[in-house]
């Protein structure tokens, strides 16, 4: 019985040297009621989105009647330190649907501001309608569908250093209905 226990204590230490443990845990980024200037009275998903070290607290999408559609991603925060923030001399968001975007990407440099304020005013808000026929106002979020959204929606936030150095935050979005 001794050589058991002795033998599933050895297996429980080689196992968490293996795997490693981590006591540091994701943090759960909680969906924040906001309004944006246009808003619909409806919405077809509500969500977040979060990476290692950034996140947002409020997203919405509609595809509504008559192919209205509406988006607002905003409330951007740190979710963990970002290592020499004060460092930082640029960055630039980029959101994509089906692989075509819908905001420019071109680096934004700080000047005067921070990282983190910068991307406390970010605010992402359009709304139009899609048009089956091709003509009139179209880019990738109009074009989109609301069967794709879920799983071709992608938001990558790349930050560089004075020195160079780049560092990519590609934010996973948690849909909440």
């Amino acid at each position: 019985m001794k050589k058991k226990n002795m033998y599933i204590v050895a297996l429980t230490i080689i196992s968490i040297i293996i795997t490693g443990c981590s006591t540091e845990k994701r943090k759960i980024v909680e969906y924040k009621e906001d309004k944006g200037f246009d808003e619909p009275s409806e919405v077809s998903y509500i969500f977040t989105g979060q990476s290692d070290n950034i996140a947002f607290e409020t997203g919405k999408v509609l595809y509504g009647k008559n192919n209205e559609r509406y988006i607002l991603i905003k409330n951007f925060k740190f979710i963990n330190v970002i290592e020499d923030e004060e460092n930082i001399e640029k960055y630039s968001i980029s959101l994509s649907f089906n692989g075509s975007s819908i905001i420019d990407d071109n680096m934004e440099y700080l000047n005067d501001k921070s990282f983190e304020e910068k991307l406390k005013s970010f605010v992402i808000e359009e709304n139009g309608y899609y048009n089956e026929s091709g003509y009139g106002e179209a880019d990738a979020f109009l074009n989109s569908k609301e069967t794709d959204f879920k799983n071709n929606t992608k938001m990558q936030i790349v930050y560089c250093y004075y020195n160079g150095d780049c560092k990519k935050e590609n934010l996973k979005f948690n849909f909440f209905n």
